[in-house]
C-alpha cells in the first residue's frame, strides 16, 4: 500500500526552508558589506596618515606611490575577506540545498536514503564563485587608483578624495545608496548562494527519481528583485517530470531549456538576482498549491526593507564621531 502524502506539512516545510535560505543569503551579504566598509575606513585613515606624515594639507604628486601601495594593500585584504566569505557561503548553501529534498519529503511522510554529493561539484562551485568576487576587488582597485591619481594631480582635495572613496565603497543599508562595489558584491553573494543551493537540490532530485517513480517538479517564482523576469513569473506553478527540462522564451524570443533555476546552461541574463526555486512533487500529491510561491514572495517583499535596515545597521555600526562619518552619507 502506497504511503499517504501529507501535502500541508510538505508545503509548510518548503516555506520554512525557503525562508531559511533567504535569511542565510541576507546574512552573507551583510558580512560582505562589513568587509567593504572596513576597507573604506582603512583607506580613508591611510590617506590621512600619508598627508600628516608629509606635513602637508593636500595630496602631492610625490605621494602617489604611497597612495597606490596603500590602495593595493587595502584591496588585497578585501579580496581575501570576500573570497573566504563566498567560499564558506557557497559550501553552506550547497549543504542546505542537499538537505532540502530529504527534509521536504520527510515532512510529506516519505523517507528515502540518498548518497552524498560529489565533492568535486562543491569545489567547482566554490572556485567559480571565488573567481567572481576577485573581480569585485579588482574593480575596487581600479576605481580607487583613479581617485588617488586625481588627488595627486591636484584635481581633488583630500576631502574630495575621501568623499569619492566613500562613494566607491558605500555600504549604506538603504540599497539605493550602495556604491558600485557593494552592489556588485551583493549580486554575486545572493546569486551564487542561491545557485549553489539549487544545483545541489537538483542533484538530489536526479538521485531521488529512481526511488520516486512518477514524481514531478514544479517551478516556484521567487518574486524577489526590483524587476522580476516575466518569463520566470509565467513559469510559476508549471510542472514537468523530474528528469525533464523546463522550456521558455524571453521577451526577445530567445528560447531556453533548463533543469531548473540557475542551471549551468543558462546565461547571466537568466540567472543574476534570480530567486526562483523548484520543488519535487511526489506521485499522488495532486493537490499541491502553487500559490505557496506567491505567498512567500509577498512576505519577502514586505520584510526586505525592514530586515536590511535593522540587520545591516547592527552589523555595520561603528562607534565613531559624527564628524568622522559625514562623508559616508554622501
Amino acid at each position: 500500500m502506497a504511503t499517504p502524502i501529507n501535502i500541508k506539512k510538505h508545503q509548510r516545510e518548503v516555506a520554512r526552508i525557503q525562508r531559511q535560505l533567504h535569511a542565510v543569503n541576507r546574512a552573507a551579504v551583510g558580512e560582505a558589506l562589513v568587509a567593504i566598509k572596513a576597507s573604506r575606513i582603512e583607506l580613508r585613515d591611510e590617506l590621512e596618515r600619508i598627508i600628516l606624515r608629509h606635513g602637508s594639507t593636500s595630496v602631492q604628486a610625490a605621494h602617489i606611490r604611497e597612495l597606490l601601495d596603500a590602495t593595493d594593500l587595502v584591496t588585497a585584504r578585501l579580496n581575501a575577506r570576500l573570497r573566504q566569505g563566498i567560499e564558506q557561503h557557497v559550501r553552506g548553501m550547497m549543504g542546505m540545498g542537499a538537505e532540502r529534498l530529504p527534509a521536504e519529503l520527510s515532512a510529506a511522510g516519505l523517507r528515502i536514503e540518498l548518497p552524498g554529493l560529489d565533492p568535486l561539484h562543491v569545489q567547482f562551485a566554490q572556485q567559480y564563485s571565488m573567481s567572481l568576487v576577485q573581480g569585485v576587488s579588482a574593480s575596487a582597485r581600479q576605481q580607487l587608483h583613479g581617485v588617488m591619481f586625481r588627488a595627486a594631480m591636484g584635481q581633488q582635495t583630500p576631502w574630495e578624495a575621501q568623499l569619492e572613496i566613500g562613494r566607491v565603497l558605500e555600504t549604506d543599508p538603504r540599497r539605493t545608496h550602495w556604491g558600485s562595489i557593494a552592489s556588485q558584491a551583493e549580486r554575486i553573494y545572493r546569486s551564487e548562494g542561491l545557485r549553489a543551493s539549487n544545483l545541489s537540490h537538483a542533484e538530489r532530485m536526479k538521485q531521488s527519481s529512481t526511488f520516486l517513480p512518477g514524481a514531478t517538479k514544479m517551478w516556484l517564482h521567487g518574486g524577489g528583485g526590483k524587476d522580476p523576469r516575466p518569463e520566470h513569473r509565467a513559469l510559476h506553478g508549471k510542472t514537468v517530470p523530474v528528469n525533464s527540462d523546463f522550456e521558455w522564451a524571453d521577451k526577445k524570443g530567445l528560447k531556453y531549456k533548463a533543469f531548473g533555476p540557475h542551471d549551468s546552461r543558462l546565461p547571466a541574463s537568466q540567472v543574476v538576482n534570480c530567486t526562483c526555486t523548484v520543488v519535487l512533487i511526489p506521485a499522488g500529491a495532486n493537490e499541491y498549491d502553487a500559490t505557496i510561491g506567491n505567498r512567500l514572495a509577498d512576505r519577502e517583499r514586505a520584510r526586505i526593507a525592514q530586515d536590511w535596515q535593522r540587520s545591516l545597521e547592527a552589523d555595520l555600526g561603528i562607534a565613531r564621531d559624527a564628524q568622522n562619518l559625514e562623508y559616508y552619507d554622501v
